[in-house]
C-alpha cells in the first residue's frame, strides 16, 4: 500500500509540472491538450468538435472530465447548440429557449457552462428547477454543491 501511495503521489505531483510557466511545463501542457483533443475527436460527434474542442491553452479553464458526454453526441436524439446569450424561457412547459439572436430551441436538457467563483458558487445567479426549486436552497439543505456523478 505504500508503494501504491508514493505512486500516486508521485503521478500527481508530475502533473503540476504542467502548470509551471517554463519551456518544460509548456511542453508537457501541449502533450497533454493534444491527448486531450485526440480523445475529443476519437469519440464525440464530428460535426460538434467546432464547439466542443477549446480554442485556449490547458489550464486555463477546468478541465471537463467526459462520464458519457461526448459518446453521447453520437445519438440521434442528441443536437448541441452553442448560444451567445439567453434572452427569455417559453412555453407552458418551459421547454423553448430563445436566444440573443431571435433563435427559438425545443429542449430537453440545458447545461449552463458559463464559469463560476469557486467559495461563492452560483453567485450572482439563481438556478430554478422546473418545480421552483432553488439550487443554492438545495445545496445549503445538502451540506454543499455536488454534480451528477463527478
Amino acid at each position: 500500500m505504500q508503494i501504491r501511495r508514493w505512486w500516486t503521489a508521485y503521478g500527481c505531483d508530475t502533473g503540476f509540472t504542467a502548470f509551471y510557466k517554463s519551456p518544460n511545463g509548456a511542453k508537457v501542457r501541449q502533450a497533454a491538450a493534444d491527448g486531450i483533443q485526440s480523445y475529443m475527436r476519437s469519440v464525440s460527434n464530428p460535426k460538434y468538435l467546432d464547439i466542443l474542442l477549446p480554442k485556449y491553452e490547458l489550464g486555463v479553464k477546468r478541465t471537463v472530465v467526459d462520464h458519457g458526454y461526448l459518446e453521447a453526441t453520437n445519438r440521434d436524439n442528441f443536437t448541441l447548440i452553442k448560444c451567445d446569450g439567453l434572452q427569455s424561457v417559453e412555453g407552458s412547459d418551459r421547454r423553448t429557449l430563445v436566444d440573443k439572436a431571435g433563435n427559438r430551441h425545443q429542449v430537453d436538457i440545458v447545461i449552463l457552462a458559463n464559469g463560476f467563483k469557486t467559495q461563492d458558487l452560483l453567485t450572482p445567479m439563481s438556478v430554478y428547477g422546473l418545480e421552483g426549486e432553488n439550487l443554492r436552497e438545495i445545496w445549503q439543505q445538502r451540506g454543499g454543491s455536488e454534480a451528477y456523478m463527478g
